[in-house]
């Protein structure tokens, strides 16, 4: 039996657990890699750093998937040997590297993925063609 909890973004494009309580409460008190987050990004982007600071924060979670408009589908999954206190740590310090960069998110995002398994993570992207 599966348990799902369905989060609207605002019209800013932004979702936020917190603003469905159920699903807040199950993210928090749910045992560890017990939940799959699936979501959708209006552009065809990957994982952002809200999505990346979400998934290692929470150790309910698993896996990650987004959906983006041209349907790609991108996957992050915890893997054993996985540290979320040094996945943030790099991406931070990524972050930081690039402060002086308008993209320094995406770009320390895009290096985080590049190199997931130095992480303790699977980085998966694919797409149906058509």
């Amino acid at each position: 039996m599966w348990n799902y909890w369905v989060v609207e973004g605002k019209e800013a494009g932004n979702a936020d657990i917190a603003d469905n309580p159920e699903a807040k409460e199950a993210l928090q008190t749910s045992s560890k890699n017990s939940l799959l987050l699936l979501h959708n990004h209006p552009s065809a982007g990957t994982f952002s750093g809200t999505d990346f600071v979400t998934f290692c924060f929470n150790v309910s979670l698993y896996m990650m998937t987004i959906v983006g408009n041209d349907g790609t589908v991108y996957v992050l999954i915890k893997d054993t040997g996985f540290d979320s206190g040094s996945a943030m740590a790099e991406y931070f310090k990524l972050v930081r590297e690039n402060a002086d960069k308008k993209d320094r998110v995406q770009l320390a995002m895009k290096t985080i993925l590049k190199n997931s398994g130095d992480y303790g993570l699977i980085y998966k992207k694919g797409r149906k063609k058509l």
